[in-house]
């Protein structure tokens, strides 16, 4: 079966050292000193990530702060392949889903000067929306309204009109009553976007501007526009099965508020440090934010545990684009990092960063050549599985090494990045295997853009 994937906090307010071993003092940043990367932290990064910039998986730019200094800072890889242009600090990242904790910040803005009530019924702003007498602004912003994702691949128009995207929005059917279940969902947010224009009077990104990018010192966000070019902007790169990192030519998504907007290094830090000041919203307001309702969601961020400590978090993806933003244990410590590749495995990555900032005990992300402990386990999984009707993959153990053979493709050494899962990197496949007793080992694997599951043929 084949099944698509639509894929209280204390401010701080230290003087900020930003790290950076790699990259010049400069005027273009006045409110920062530099210092040099803590080489503890830069040491155990580079372990981690140089591997992968190596293999051409991953390039981007990672921050680490603690106690209001920034520890490490360091970009890797290229901006863009074809001219050879490497990251830096001004590299612009297009950020995806880290879009949606600062238009939850927009409405409680709202909210705060009593514009709106997060609790009003969607009807008083889109009075014909289908069931809009039921879901809440409250429904929106946590992912709970019932409404699935729209389809941003719907229009080669590629506009943007947030009317469009409302249009194709009222044509969905809830999967749930609102405010019963969690389904994260891009529609809600674009109709928070569309509500933010149409109670403040102005356009969403003036309204970020004016309220959120000015105020935290964020000069170089915005939103996205495949009209307006930016200069030092990444290229977003996807790997194609087989072919290699591709250049993403299609800009997605269309609607302004769920993953439209573009930022840097340097200012998604700004706006963490800005996280739970006053001049942004009141202490009601952020409690409200870091309020969780379902699947640990507040408004905007998730709320949870990660190596035993509290973070507030959100990640962002796009074709070609990989990122995320945590803040730990009330704001002591802050990991960033923005990738320009969809790496497939960037969330154990983001994880194995988390553990060194908090100074937890972490591994490589892939296991090392001939560990006898992965190969016994992997012995049990050794043969062919079927993807659909005509296909199948092969999986192989020889001479100390695991490999992958799909049907009518060159076999492939697999990388084995637990006990259990293999990532395919010619394909940028990953595949997890279970075995029950009694019965053939599954599989459950991610294939480009398709979830696949299957059982060992007998």
């Amino acid at each position: 079966m084949i099944s698509k994937i639509l894929y209280i906090i204390i401010p701080l307010t230290l003087l900020i050292n930003l790290n950076c071993s790699n990259h010049e003092s400069d005027n273009n940043h006045p409110n920062f000193s530099f210092i040099r990367n803590d080489k503890k932290i830069e040491s155990q990064v580079d372990s981690l990530i140089l591997p992968l910039v190596n293999e051409g998986l991953l390039s981007g730019n990672i921050l680490i702060a603690k106690n209001g200094k920034v520890t490490f800072l360091k970009s890797y890889g290229l901006a863009n392949r074809e001219n050879n242009t490497p990251n830096t600090l001004e590299t612009i990242f297009r950020i995806g889903s880290i879009t949606k904790p600062i238009t939850a910040l927009a409405i409680l803005q709202l909210y705060g000067k009593h514009l709106l009530d997060i609790n009003d019924l969607l009807n008083k702003y889109l009075y014909d929306f289908p069931n809009g007498n039921k879901i809440t602004l409250y429904h929106l912003l946590t992912h709970t309204s019932g409404l699935p994702s729209y389809n941003w691949t719907k229009s080669e128009n590629q506009s943007q009109e947030l009317d469009v995207v409302i249009d194709w929005i009222k044509e969905l059917d809830l999967k749930f009553e609102p405010g019963a279940e969690f389904s994260y969902s891009n529609s809600g947010y674009a109709l928070l976007a569309y509500i933010i224009e149409m109670v403040s009077g102005m356009k969403y990104e003036k309204f970020l501007e004016k309220n959120i990018f000015i105020p935290c010192g964020m000069k170089n966000s915005g939103l996205y526009s495949i009209n307006r070019p930016l200069k030092n902007i990444a290229l977003g790169y996807s790997r194609i099965s087989y072919n290699g990192f591709e250049k993403v030519n299609r800009p997605c998504p269309l609607a302004r508020g769920d993953g439209d907007l573009y930022s840097t290094i340097l200012d998604l830090y700004r706006l963490c440090i800005n996280i739970g000041n006053d001049k942004l919203l009141s202490s009601e307001s952020w409690n409200k934010m870091f309020t969780p309702f379902k699947n640990s969601y507040g408004l905007g961020w998730y709320i949870e545990q990660l190596h035993g400590v509290e973070v507030i978090y959100h990640p962002g993806g796009l074709l070609g684009y990989m990122g995320n933003m945590r803040i730990f244990s009330g704001g002591d410590i802050i990991v960033i990092n923005l990738f320009n590749n969809d790496f497939l495995l960037t969330h154990l990555i983001e994880n194995k960063l988390a553990a060194i900032a908090l100074e937890k005990s972490w591994s490589p992300l892939f296991k090392g050549k001939r560990d006898t402990t992965i190969l016994n386990s992997f012995n049990a999984f050794v043969g062919e599985y079927p993807i659909d009707e005509s296909t199948s993959f092969a999986l192989s153990i020889e001479n100390g090494d695991i490999y992958f053979q799909e049907s009518g493709r060159p076999k492939c050494k697999a990388y084995p990045y637990s006990d259990n899962s293999i990532y395919i990197k010619e394909a940028n496949y990953r595949i997890r295997f279970e075995k029950s007793e009694g019965e053939a080992p599954k599989y459950t694997g991610l294939f480009g853009l398709f979830m696949v599951t299957g059982q060992r043929k007998h």
